[in-house]
């Protein structure tokens, strides 16, 4: 019999997708005798499935699942001998939409049963252009994630703000958890202030305007380079429209 593969996918902007081979498992209920053991085939450079993540740890403890085996290949060949081997891992990741050469194999489950079952919050709050893009034949063979305006957040130290008399409150509020809007000359005001005007009342010259914990420098600007239209380390699906000369 076939090994047929439960597809779920990610389309940021331009798409990473997330293949799942279910075999004859339920891998969301997991097994009978513990949890239900997990192969993946990832990118080389794809999203992590680190089992020390608490995220991961979290995923896995509410399937039911435990990672068994994980390798990680950019190679269209591996993938292609995963197919053809009939040993499909529970999980291949692809990059963009590489996932449709796939689907005629016969080995991608569509989500359409799952979905009304289960996802109807994805049904309900995803765009129905973000679906076609993955409908194929009228069968969905992965759920979206849209992209938002905002993907990264800086956190201000209040106290700091406080200390300065820097007051934001009739800035219009951003989300549900205290956040602001700011322009780029408040921010930059902030940024100066924050470096050279002793925020902590220590008497030092020992401040910041702002720092970044992330181990990659071009993510740890990501909110400047955003503030510009740009993403450092992200891809986009760009439209190229033909302008006739008039």
């Amino acid at each position: 019999m076939k090994k047929r593969v439960l597809l779920f996918m990610l389309t940021i902007a331009v798409t990473v997708s997330l293949l799942f081979a279910g075999g004859s498992r339920d891998i969301a209920s997991g097994g009978s005798d513990g949890p239900t053991p997990l192969r993946i085939l990832g990118l080389t450079h794809g999203r992590s499935y680190d089992e020390s993540l608490p995220n991961i740890q979290e995923i896995l403890k509410r399937t039911n699942t435990v990672i068994t085996e994980m390798i990680r290949s950019d190679s269209i060949d591996a993938r292609n001998l995963a197919f053809a081997s009939n040993d499909l891992p529970d999980l291949i990741q692809f990059g963009g939409m590489d996932f449709q050469r796939y689907v005629s194999t016969g080995y991608l489950k569509p989500l359409d049963d799952l979905l009304r079952s289960n996802g109807q919050n994805f049904l309900r709050n995803t765009s129905e252009d973000a679906w076609n893009l993955l409908t194929i034949q009228n069968r969905i063979y992965a759920v979206p994630f849209e992209s938002n305006q905002i993907k990264h957040y800086t956190f201000v130290r209040k106290d700091w703000l406080n200390n300065l008399g820097i007051d934001l409150s009739n800035n219009a509020d951003y989300g549900d958890f205290g956040g602001k809007v700011v322009t780029l000359d408040e921010y930059r005001d902030i940024l100066i202030q924050f470096t050279r005007n002793d925020p902590d009342r220590n008497g030092r010259n020992d401040t910041y305007g702002i720092g970044s914990s992330d181990p990659k420098p071009n993510f740890g600007w990501a909110n400047i380079y955003g503030a510009f239209g740009g993403m450092p380390g992200h891809y986009y699906i760009v439209s190229v429209y033909k302008v006739k000369n008039s």
